[in-house]
């Protein structure tokens, strides 16, 4: 487990980048706390949301929205949409995240998520550091 030092913690929450954004989750990834076999990886709602969001995004722009879904297990991808909903994303994630869910398979829903996802990435920062900067002390517990 890598240990991080509280004045780097503080220069990425100052900085609020992407950047930013990946080495944060990376280092939640990276503690003891974090379980690929559980459905939320073992962490609170709003972490998850967080570590799984940004992985959403990532990975659709990377290759498309029809590879995130195959590749995410269909029990992470239900808790997905309601902690979406319960984290307060911002109107319409919860459900373009479902459309994802449904309609991965189809080319046409596909390639309409595809094409939200590259309107809305600026948007997803801003929510995932919103939730970052709300959830800093269980953060700062996982990484320190």
């Amino acid at each position: 487990m890598i240990k991080v030092a509280p004045a780097d913690l503080d220069r990425v929450f100052h900085e609020t980048t992407y950047e930013g954004l990946t080495w944060l989750s990376s280092r939640v990834c990276a503690t003891e706390a974090f379980d690929t076999s559980d459905p939320t990886y073992g962490l609170s709602q709003p972490i998850f949301v967080l570590v799984e969001g940004l992985a959403w995004f990532a990975q659709s722009i990377r290759s498309g929205s029809a590879t995130y879904f195959e590749a995410t297990p269909i029990e992470r991808q239900k808790l997905m949409v309601r902690a979406l909903e319960e984290e307060g994303a911002p109107d319409p994630f919860a459900v373009k995240y479902m459309l994802g869910v449904t309609g991965w398979r189809d080319t046409t829903k596909a390639a309409e998520l595809d094409s939200w996802i590259d309107l809305n990435d600026e948007a997803n920062t801003v929510y995932l550091w919103r939730l970052a900067r709300a959830h800093r002390q269980e953060i700062e517990a996982l990484a320190l």
